[in-house]
C-alpha cells in the first residue's frame, strides 16, 4: 500500500511540476519574454521531443529572438505537422526572413540559399495572370500568401485596419479623401510598360467616375470582396496579407543579380512578370523580355518590379536603403500635396538612417558621437527652390 501511495504522490507531483512549467512558459511568451519563454520551453522539450506546439513556441522565441537559423531547424521539426492557420508562422515565414535579412545585410550567396530551399518545398505559387486584377488581397486562402490574417467579425480592427486606410470602397480614411496613392512618377512607368497588367491596380474608380481624389488610388489592388460602391463596407472583414511568395522570387532575383549570375536573375524576375501579363500584348512583353540579357535594364527591372509588385506592402524603406535609391517627389505634376514631403535626394535618403531623439540624445551620454546625424534638414523642399 505504501508503495502504491508513493507512486501516486510521485505522478501527482510530477503532474503538478509539469502544468506550472507548462503555464510558466505559456504566460512568459504571451507577454513577449521570449528567452525567457525559450528557455522554459527547451526544458519541456527535453521532456517532450516531440510536442508540436513546444517545437512551434521555441521556433517562434527564436525568431522574435532575431536567431533565424534556429528558428528554421525547430520549424523544420514542427514542420511534419499542419498549421491550423496561416497566421501562425512557418518553415517558409522564416526561411523568407532570414533571406530578406541576408539580402539587406549583403550577404547574397546565403540569401540565395535560403530561397531556393523555400521554393524547392513551398507549396505556395505566384498569383496567376488570372487572378491579378480579381484578386484584391483580400483573401488569406490566396495560394501566394505565405503568412496572413483571417479577419473575422471577432478581430477585425474595423476602421482602423489595413483595408481601412487603404480601401475606398470600404468606409475608409481613403474613400473619404485621405488617399494612399501611387507615386505619379512610377505610375506613368507603368502606363509605359503596355504589357503590364498591373496597370490596373491603380485608377479605376477615377477612370469610371472623372473623381480627381482617387486618380491615384490602389482601388484595383486593394478592394473589398464584399462591395465595389465608395465606402460600401462598412465591416471591415478583409484579410491581411504579411507575407506572399512573389517576395521570394524577388529576392532571389536580386541576390542572383549581386552574385553577377544575370541568367539566374531573369530566371527568377520572370516567374513573377511571366504573370503579370496584360491580354493582347504578348509580342510587347517578349520584347520587354529580350532587353533582359542587358546587366543595366535588368538591374533597373528588378527595381522596378520591387516598387510595383509589392506596392503598399511595407517594403519601400528597406528597397530604398539597400539599394541606395534616390527619392524624387518634387517635379513638374507632382502628386505628393504636402509641400514639406516634396524632397529630392541624390540616393539613399538621409532620413533611411534611424535616429535617436534628441531628448533621448542631450540626456544619455552614451550617445555621444554615436547618433546618427539628424536629417531633419538635410534637405529643401522642392516648391521652395522654385
Amino acid at each position: 500500500m505504501k508503495k502504491i501511495l508513493l507512486f501516486i504522490v510521485c505522478i501527482t507531483s510530477s503532474i503538478v511540476l509539469f502544468g506550472q512549467t507548462h503555464s510558466s512558459a505559456d504566460k512568459l511568451f504571451q507577454e513577449g519574454e521570449y528567452g525567457a519563454a525559450q528557455e522554459a520551453y527547451g526544458a519541456l522539450l527535453k521532456r517532450y521531443p516531440t510536442e508540436a506546439l513546444y517545437l512551434y513556441r521555441y521556433a517562434r522565441c527564436a525568431q522574435e529572438l532575431g536567431d533565424d537559423t534556429t528558428a528554421i531547424q525547430y520549424f523544420e521539426a514542427f514542420n511534419q505537422v499542419q498549421r491550423s492557420s496561416k497566421l501562425e508562422t512557418n518553415i517558409d515565414v522564416a526561411r523568407m526572413t532570414l533571406a530578406y535579412s541576408y539580402l539587406n545585410k549583403g550577404e547574397y550567396e546565403k540569401a540565395l540559399a535560403q530561397i531556393q530551399d523555400l521554393l524547392a518545398n513551398t507549396t505556395a505559387t505566384i498569383l496567376p495572370k488570372e487572378d491579378v486584377l480579381t484578386n484584391g488581397f483580400n483573401n488569406v486562402d490566396s495560394e501566394n500568401w505565405i503568412w496572413g490574417q483571417d479577419v473575422t467579425i471577432e478581430n477585425t480592427s474595423a476602421l482602423a485596419s489595413f483595408f481601412g486606410q487603404v480601401d475606398i470602397y470600404s468606409y475608409s480614411y481613403a474613400s473619404a479623401g485621405d488617399v494612399k496613392g501611387i507615386d505619379a512618377n512610377l505610375l506613368a512607368e507603368i502606363d509605359a510598360n503596355v504589357w503590364d497588367v498591373r496597370r490596373g491596380w491603380w485608377g479605376n474608380y477615377y477612370a469610371q467616375k472623372n473623381e480627381a481624389s482617387y486618380e491615384y488610388a490602389p482601388d484595383g489592388k486593394f478592394f473589398s470582396a464584399k462591395s465595389k460602391e465608395l465606402m460600401g463596407d462598412r465591416n471591415w472583414l478583409s484579410d491581411n496579407v504579411f507575407m506572399r511568395i512573389e517576395t521570394a522570387y524577388l529576392i532571389a532575383a536580386e541576390a542572383a543579380y549581386r552574385e553577377n549570375n544575370y541568367p539566374l536573375a531573369a530566371e527568377y524576375l520572370t516567374k513573377i512578370t511571366d504573370e503579370r501579363v496584360k491580354e493582347g500584348q504578348e509580342a510587347a512583353y517578349a520584347a520587354y523580355k529580350a532587353t533582359l540579357t542587358d546587366s543595366k535594364v535588368l538591374e533597373e527591372a528588378i527595381y522596378y518590379n520591387w516598387r510595383v509588385e509589392l506596392w503598399g506592402e511595407g517594403h519601400t524603406f528597406f528597397d530604398i536603403k539597400r539599394l541606395n535609391m534616390s527619392v524624387t517627389r518634387g517635379y513638374e505634376g507632382t502628386n505628393w500635396a504636402d509641400s514639406q514631403s516634396q524632397l529630392n535626394t541624390n540616393g539613399r535618403p538621409a532620413w533611411t538612417n534611424y535616429v535617436i531623439v534628441a531628448t533621448e540624445a542631450a540626456n544619455n551620454a552614451a550617445l555621444v558621437n554615436y547618433n546618427n546625424p539628424d536629417p531633419s534638414d538635410a534637405y529643401a523642399p522642392w516648391a521652395a527652390n522654385n
